[in-house]
């Protein structure tokens, strides 16, 4: 007779045991994976061109005069351009707008040279704007400049547009 003991197999291979859970071996994985997308958009986000910042340093308009209802002004501004990226800024078009400060109406606008500049930069732009014996057919606007003439104070805001490239900075060999 057989025995049933005789039979067994000691060769058979225990099973596999891992030695972390799944659960464990997931959560490796997901941190991993959020890490690396995470630098991947830290890199993104740094290296996205940012818009140059336009600030006010000074403003100087003379003569001012204001006869009848015609307008002769020089405005010279000079700004501060900060250039916060990582790259050099290539300005084609920029245009700078006069408004009246009252009434906030478009009194003139010019196109001014363009200009280059590096990266991470502050750079100082001078515009000029001259109108002369420009009509200001609306009375809701020509009779607050009149008066303002009269007081020697006068409100005025300003817009710039420009257009620019951004032009990246090769890596360093």
């Amino acid at each position: 007779l057989f025995r049933s003991s005789s039979f067994y197999n000691y060769n058979v291979f225990r099973p596999y045991r891992r030695p972390c859970s799944s659960i464990f071996q997931c959560l490796i994985v997901v941190t991993i994976f959020t890490i690396l997308v995470g630098g991947v958009i830290g890199v993104l986000v740094r290296l996205w061109p940012r818009s140059p910042k336009f600030e006010i340093i000074s403003v100087s308009v003379s003569p001012f005069d204001m006869v009848g209802s015609n307008l002769t002004a020089t405005w010279n501004i000079t700004f501060d351009v900060k250039n916060p990226n990582q790259g050099r800024l290539s300005y084609e078009d920029v245009e700078v707008s006069v408004y009246s400060g009252n009434t906030n109406t478009l009194l003139v606008s010019a196109n001014q040279s363009g200009f280059d500049q590096p990266k991470k930069s502050h750079v100082k732009y001078e515009a000029i704007i001259s109108t002369w014996r420009l009509p200001i057919a609306n009375e809701t606007v020509s009779n607050p400049l009149i008066e303002d003439r009269v007081h020697g104070v006068a409100a005025f805001s300003f817009q710039v547009h420009a257009r620019y490239i951004y032009v990246p900075v090769p890596p360093v060999s």
